[in-house]
């Protein structure tokens, strides 16, 4: 059974956002972020992406992990380019899922 952790996102006390993530790896070793979800009339400041440095750090610290898995729509080139922007690589150029998956190394 996968076992998942749920954290808020807040800004200046609002809720902005939640973020999901793995605690235990996958088959191959991978650890994976099903879900970073901001709302709507937050996006665009930047939220998304502080979450995910913090998590980064966090999954590393906690969990030791060496890899880090995620995925997004083809269509949200947002995600992309914010995945990109923190080292995510695309694993394939083709979808999984309906997603296109993108691999974090940590050193």
């Amino acid at each position: 059974m996968v076992e998942f952790s749920l954290l808020s996102i807040y800004s200046e006390g609002t809720l902005t956002g939640i973020i999901v993530y793995c605690t235990e790896p996958d088959e191959n070793g991978h650890y994976w972020i099903p879900a970073l979800m901001i709302d709507a009339k937050q996006q665009g400041n930047g939220y998304g992406k502080q979450a995910l440095i913090q998590l980064i750090a966090l999954m590393r610290q906690t969990l030791n992990c060496k890899t880090i898995m995620i995925g997004h729509r083809a269509e949200n080139h947002i995600a992309a380019h914010l995945y990109e922007s923190l080292g995510f690589h695309k694993v394939s150029d083709e979808l999984i899922d309906g997603e296109i998956v993108r691999l974090l190394r940590i050193s």
